[in-house]
C-alpha cells in the first residue's frame, strides 16, 4: 500500500509515513499536480482535507481523479470535511455540502472515510465510512476532569455528540439552545440547573471563531461549574485559536490534529486514529 498526503494534511505525513503530493503553483494561482509514478494496480491511500482554503478541495479532486486515471485503487481519507456545516441550506443559500459530496463521488474513489462528519447527511451523500474522533478525545481527558463532570452541547447540532460523550463517562448531558444573530455573534439560553462542584465539558465538532463554545463556557461558569473544558474535533480557527484562548473562560481545550495543531495557551492536540 502507498500512502500520500495533500498539502492540506501535510502535518500528518511524518506520523503516517506518507509522501506529500508534489504541487507547484503557477504565478496566476493555478496548481500543477504530480502524483508518484507507477501507481497502476496499487492500493493508494490519499489523505487530504476539503478546506479550509478552496485550493484544498481542488487539489483533492484533481489528485484523486489523476490516480484513478492511472489505474490506482484509491482509498480517500478526509480528516476535515470543510463545507459540512452548509448541509441544510435555507432559501437561496448554496447547498455547498451536498455539492462537495457530489464532486467527490463523481471522481469515484473506491473507498471514502471521513473523520467525524458534521451530520448524518454527509455520510449518506458520500456513502462513506467514519472515524470516530470523539472516543480519542474523551480518552485523552485526565480522569480528574471526567470525575464529577457534566457534558454540555452548545447547540442542537452537538446534541448527539454530547449524549455519546456522556455515555462514555457515565454522566448526563445538557443541550443549550443557540440563536446565531450574525457570523460572529450567538445568543444562548441560560443553563437552568446548578453545576456547582461539577466539571463542565463542552463538546462540539468544529471551532472557528470560538463564539459558540465561549458563550457556553461563560454560561457554565455562571451556573456554578468548578471548571470548564472544551472538547472539539476540528480546529478551523487556525492561528486565531491563540488569541481566543488568551481571553477564554475555558480552563483547557482539547482538539484533534485533523487540521494543523497550533501553539495556543491551555490547549492540547490529540492524535486521531487514522
Amino acid at each position: 500500500m502507498m500512502r500520500i498526503v495533500l498539502p492540506s494534511s501535510a502535518h500528518l505525513a511524518h506520523q503516517l509515513h506518507a509522501r506529500i503530493v508534489d504541487i507547484v503553483p503557477f504565478p496566476d494561482g493555478e496548481h500543477r499536480i504530480r502524483v508518484p509514478p507507477s501507481v497502476k494496480g496499487k492500493r493508494v491511500q490519499l489523505i487530504g482535507n476539503t478546506g479550509p482554503s478552496p485550493a484544498a478541495l481542488l487539489d483533492l479532486l484533481f489528485t484523486c481523479a489523476t490516480l484513478r486515471e492511472l489505474g490506482a485503487r484509491v482509498e480517500l481519507i478526509i480528516p476535515y470535511f470543510a463545507y459540512a456545516r452548509q448541509d441544510n441550506p435555507h432559501g437561496n443559500e448554496a447547498a455547498a455540502a451536498r455539492a462537495v459530496c457530489g464532486m467527490i463521488k463523481k471522481i469515484r474513489p473506491h473507498e471514502i472515510t471521513v473523520v467525524s462528519p458534521h451530520s448524518e447527511r454527509i455520510r449518506r451523500w458520500l456513502g462513506c465510512r467514519r472515524i470516530d474522533a470523539l472516543s480519542a478525545l474523551i480518552a485523552a481527558l485526565p480522569s480528574a476532569i471526567k470525575k464529577d463532570a457534566i457534558i454540555i452541547a452548545p447547540d442542537d447540532g452537538a446534541a448527539t455528540m454530547a449524549t455519546i460523550a456522556a455515555r462514555m463517562i457515565n454522566t448526563s448531558a445538557v443541550v443549550l439552545r443557540k440563536k446565531r444573530v450574525s457570523p460572529t455573534r450567538v445568543v444562548e439560553s441560560p443553563i437552568r440547573r446548578s453545576l456547582r462542584g461539577k466539571n463542565a465539558i463542552i463538546v462540539d465538532d468544529i471551532i472557528s471563531t470560538g463564539k459558540t463554545i465561549e458563550t457556553a463556557a461563560r454560561l457554565a461558569r455562571r451556573a456554578g461549574a468548578h471548571a470548564v473544558y472544551g472538547v472539539v474535533v476540528h480546529n478551523a480557527a487556525g492561528e486565531r485559536l491563540a488569541p481566543f484562548m488568551d481571553k477564554s473562560a475555558l480552563h483547557r481545550l482539547f482538539v484533534t490534529d485533523s487540521l494543523p495543531c497550533v501553539h495556543a495557551p491551555r490547549t492540547a492536540c490529540v492524535r486521531i486514529p487514522l
